[in-house]
């Protein structure tokens, strides 16, 4: 009889673990903020306030990759073995380490390897050991702007997430492969990243920002002939378990980053996916009252079974030591540690159908073996049986058509359950078909590659051609600006000056020295108003520069969209994108237009102004006298102010003197009180001799009378 389902409440497991500081860290001239001491990690701020974190695990960096995958994955695969699902996820900002850990680098393997190759090391064994047979598939997936891409059979679909009764959450369309050997799950594997890789390399790394999880399934099924009397009975044993692998995306801050544009829209989404865990680990960790928030992201909604769900759960947060990453390493610090207060409950996945045959099983033994005590008494005592009705051949009858129709339950069930097993492998058939399509499609890929190879070089040579454009315009800008700023501090030293000049008396002033300065004002303004003009058109020549490169980028963009789309597709796409560069040059050509309309306009208003600026010269020389006398007031209240605050720090250090002589005459005072006070202690303690010697002597001469 097949085992029972169990059950059983656990916490997710939490590991931190520390890189070192990295090159950059080093150059910058960081120190290390973090240690750890057996399970406890330890941070402190520049002011060495220290908070400590205790977890299941604290690892250093000097942990290596095996005692990290022993401790951690190795009771994970051992309880899918058993029929428990398992999850491993890997949190922490961008470069804290977490794609090492799970993936690793070159021959210092990661879990995810290691992991895959003691799946079938362990099938092997139970295979050994009990017989029976395994079927492992793999899937994976990446969540990348909210939206659920396959990775191993790419394609525009959008992906859904769906939720089965008995099954749980699920993704929709997504391609389960069947597997035969850890060498097969590696290849898919690195057919999946390199899908991810190729869209990091066009689209802004998108690698590190968007969540993956890669899914491995082990199904398992043996088939034993138990004899039961004269029949034998077929019982068929089945265990079910799936394995999570999650490397979620960076958690650092868009201010730090810098990001802005398509990367601000990235962290934006990540930030939204990120938010939403939280919130979901907050209310899990308060024991999950209310309504938990799974819905509210896409990966949330995926690893809805890892927390507070069927699976056993690892989290494994990576943070970095260096001291000017304090804030996001406290942060998943703080994160990990609600994540470990969630309990998980975990089931021993057991087919639906298997269960109902166990029950129907169950059932018929209770049957047979209530007919056979029957049959007994029958035999012993035929007359007392019949006396009491406890049986009658109807209904005998009756119970041997409902063990007859509990047969043809099992048997239909195990029908079903051969055909779900079979269902896997052609669907994994199918999908491999679809998939060796797409890999063909890599040679048409690669001619029409060699099509646009010239276009892209040119595209490439005139974006060079830009940036050297846009470096000397810079320059230029700078440089101008510098000469800007230098005629502007001239007008303004002349200006003080000639406001100097007007408040003397009229009498004292120096008539010539006035024209000479009023002329000079003139021809620094006059250049002031050319340089901001120069400065004006060489910004304008620098956006029209960054336009024309983001044109020939889009261009480029659209060119490499052919590493994931058919011919027909991809030349769709490059017209929409050529398209869309033309109808932005057109608007572009429009603004400019306008642009010059309105410094047509502003050129004839300016050249008014400047008919009325003698006019107002004397007004504004009025006023810029009003304001010499302003600052000249200004000036005596902060000589008065100065004069009360260092009237002030004087009647302060007066008081702390008087303070000061008052505590020492005070303590003086208690010095003297208490010498006075040891020297009538002394008086008195000889004066109660005295009177002891003398009531001694009284007594003595008492007693010689």
């Amino acid at each position: 009889m097949a085992t029972p389902a169990s059950e059983d409440n656990v916490n997710v497991r939490v590991a931190v673990r520390a890189r070192p500081l990295n090159s950059r860290e080093r150059t910058l001239g960081c120190s290390e903020c973090v240690s750890m001491e057996g399970k406890i990690t330890k941070i402190w701020d520049e002011n060495g306030k220290e908070k400590l974190f205790p977890f299941d695990h604290s690892y250093w960096y000097d942990t290596s990759q095996k005692q990290v995958y022993e401790e951690l994955a190795r009771p994970i695969v051992t309880a899918a073995i058993d029929g428990f699902n398992g999850v491993i996820f890997a949190y922490g900002q961008t470069g804290s380490g977490k794609t090492h850990t799970m993936q690793g680098s070159g021959d210092d393997i990661g879990i995810v390897p290691m992991l895959n190759r003691e799946i079938f090391d362990l099938l092997a064994a139970k295979t050994e050991a009990d017989g029976g047979e395994s079927l492992v598939t793999a899937s994976y997936l990446e969540i990348y702007n909210e939206v659920i891409r396959d990775l191993l059979n790419p394609s525009d679909k959008q992906l859904k997430i769906r939720e089965h009764p008995k099954l749980g959450i699920y993704v929709e369309h997504l391609a389960e492969l069947v597997v035969e050997n850890a060498e097969g799950i590696a290849k898919l594997l690195d057919q999946g990243n390199a899908v991810k890789q190729v869209a990091a390399t066009q689209m802004n790394e998108r690698s590190s920002r968007s969540h993956c999880c890669f899914i491995v399934t082990i199904k398992q099924r043996k088939v034993e002939e138990i004899e039961n009397g004269d029949e034998k009975i077929t019982r068929e044993t089945t265990l079910n378990a799936s394995i999570n692998l999650v490397d979620l995306a960076g958690s650092e801050r868009a201010a730090k980053t810098g990001a802005a544009g398509s990367r601000l829209k990235e962290g934006a989404a990540i930030n939204l996916s990120l938010s939403t865990l939280g919130q979901v680990i907050n209310m899990l960790a308060e024991g999950g009252k209310g309504h938990i928030p799974y819905r509210n992201s896409k990966l949330t909604r995926v690893l809805q079974q890892a927390l507070g769900g069927n699976a056993r759960t690892v989290m494994v947060a990576a943070i970095s030591p260096a001291d000017n990453n304090y804030g996001e390493t406290l942060s998943t610090l703080q994160y990990a540690s609600r994540a470990s207060k969630i309990q998980n409950k975990t089931v021993r996945n057991e087919d639906v159908s298997q269960r109902m045959i166990r029950e129907l099983r169950e059932e018929v033994e209770r049957l047979r073996a209530q007919m056979a005590e029957l049959e007994r008494n029958r035999v012993a005592d035929p007359s007392s049986l019949l006396a009491a009705g406890d049986l009658s051949p109807r209904a005998a009858d009756a119970e041997d058509e409902q063990m007859r129709e509990m047969r043809e339950k099992i048997a239909m069930l195990e029908e079903t359950k051969k055909r779900q097993w079979d269902e896997v492998q052609k669907l994994s058939a199918a999908f491999e078909e679809e998939r060796d399509k797409t890999l063909k499609n890599e040679n048409v890929v690669r001619d029409i590659m060699q099509n646009v190879k010239d276009e892209k070089v040119a595209l490439m040579k005139r974006l060079r051609e830009l940036d050297t454009e846009k470096a000397g315009l810079s320059k230029a800008l700078k440089q101008t600006k510098a000469e800007y700023n230098e005629t502007k501090s001239a007008l303004e030293k002349d200006m003080a000056e000639y406001q100097a000049t007007m408040a003397t008396p009229e009498a004292e002033r120096d008539e010539a020295r006035i024209q000479e300065l009023f002329a000079a004002i003139e021809e620094n303004r006059d250049r002031l108003i050319a340089q901001r003009t120069d400065i004006k058109d060489m910004k304008e020549r620098l956006r029209c520069n960054q336009e024309e490169q983001l044109e020939q980028k889009a261009e480029l963009e659209a060119q490499t969209r052919i590493l994931e789309e058919d011919a027909e597709l991809r030349k769709a796409i490059q017209d929409e994108e050529k398209a869309k560069l033309r109808e932005e040059f057109s608007e572009s050509a429009h603004v400019m237009s306008e642009i010059a309309n309105i410094e047509a306009s502003y050129q004839r208003k300016l050249n008014a102004a400047r008919t009325r600026d003698a006019e107002m010269r004397e007004r504004i020389w009025e006023f810029e006298a009003q304001v010499v006398d302003l600052e000249s007031d200004n000036s005596v209240l902060r000589a008065e102010l100065s004069r009360l605050r260092a009237e002030l720090d004087s009647v302060q250090s007066a008081r702390k003197r008087d303070a000061e002589r008052a505590k020492a005459r005070e303590d003086a005072l208690v010095k003297q009180l208490v010498q006075a006070f040891e020297l009538d202690r002394g008086r008195l303690v000889l004066a109660l001799e005295q009177v002891t010697k003398d009531c001694v002597h009284l007594a003595s001469l008492h007693g010689r009378t």
